[in-house]
């Protein structure tokens, strides 16, 4: 789903719940378990805007909705930071579940495959040598749907911030998250 707007006029906060209320009605839920990988609080947009929009829009029609933060290596946030960033309180979330990313916890990674010694050198032209498991949040592969919200920045490494980033290093296991910052 793209949400277009009017260069050089920004989107307030109703436009931006009607705008993305009305591209989450055209998606087929029904009875699907929904996963919407966010950033967590070091990343800026309007989360509680986005967060209810999406709440109320998803969890009366789908399974389930699930949120996962996409934290990478960075700790936890407590029930004070997540009423903040998602602008609820955790007792009022309803059907709505919060995980929080744990990258060094093998009990929630599932092994999606290898990237190979040869391939690693090919990637790396050279800087890295050895074969890398990858590892990613088994709450990805639980769900019917998995939707990325967050938003897009020129990044020094990695071009642009976003999309790929959630998956890698956002919710996957430490050998993907350690040699993602050096690819």
């Amino acid at each position: 789903m793209i949400l277009s707007y009017t260069p050089g006029r920004p989107m307030g906060k109703q436009e931006v719940e009607a705008r993305l209320g009305e591209a989450l009605e055209e998606i087929d839920v029904a009875g699907k378990r929904v996963l919407v990988i966010i950033p967590d609080n070091t990343r800026t947009l309007p989360m509680p805007t986005f967060f209810k929009t999406i709440s109320t829009r998803l969890a009366p029609r789908a399974a389930t909705v699930t949120f996962l933060i996409a934290l990478g290596t960075h700790p936890p946030l407590s029930d004070a930071k997540l009423q903040r960033h998602l602008g609820t309180r955790m007792s009022e979330l309803g059907n709505v579940h919060i995980l929080q990313h744990e990258w060094d916890n093998p009990g929630v990674l599932s092994q999606l495959g290898t990237i190979t010694r040869q391939e690693m050198e090919e990637i790396s032209e050279g800087l890295l040598s050895e074969e890398v498991p990858v590892t990613i949040n088994r709450a990805v592969l639980e769900h019917d749907l998995v939707i990325i919200l967050g938003p897009v920045f020129p990044h020094e490494v990695a071009g642009f911030s976003a999309g790929h980033k959630y998956f890698f290093p956002g919710v996957s296991g430490p050998e993907m998250v350690h040699h993602s910052h050096w690819l």
